[in-house]
């Protein structure tokens, strides 16, 4: 399946009501780093029947960019049951793409939240995600941010 046009006629249809995460490219043809970024998330279309893909034209689209407050391009927005779950500005590599479906789980541990993931350059097998440490599923190569940090040790007294 590829990247899906999304205007304000079909954004409710394709966005809001979706049965899967979705992820919003919102760019514009004289943009460089979209140009970048497209390639790539058409590749995410092809390859993840999970997770669907739309582009946004904010040059054609100006209020759905308004809507989301989009100040720069490149902006990739992750939508689940209708609501934004995470956002990134600028081109980033396919793993950094990913990691956006990556959300903060019941008591601050980030979990994967939709289906299994694949290191990049690695064919996908049907149950690939790992479970890490603390219970906190990932997928392998992609990182889901900053864990959970440790508490600093006071410097001993000499």
């Amino acid at each position: 399946m590829s990247a899906i046009n999304i205007s304000k006629n079909n954004f409710a249809n394709e966005v809001i009501h979706s049965d899967r995460p979705v992820l919003l490219d919102f760019w514009a043809p004289w943009c460089g780093p979209c140009r970048m970024v497209s390639p790539i998330l058409e590749e995410i279309a092809r390859e993840r029947s999970d997770i669907k893909v739309g582009k946004v034209n904010v040059d054609e689209q100006p209020e759905l960019a308004g809507q989301f407050g989009v100040m720069s391009i490149p902006t990739m927005v992750v939508m689940k049951n209708g609501k934004v779950v995470n956002q990134a500005m600028g081109a980033r590599p396919k793993s950094q793409i990913l990691s956006l479906f990556c959300e903060v789980g019941r008591h601050g541990i980030f979990r994967f939240s939709d289906g299994p993931q694949h290191k990049p350059g690695r064919e996908r097998v049907p149950g690939d995600a790992r479970r890490g440490p603390a219970g906190r599923t990932h997928a392998p190569g992609v990182r889901c941010g900053p864990h959970p940090r440790q508490p600093k040790r006071a410097a001993p007294d000499h």
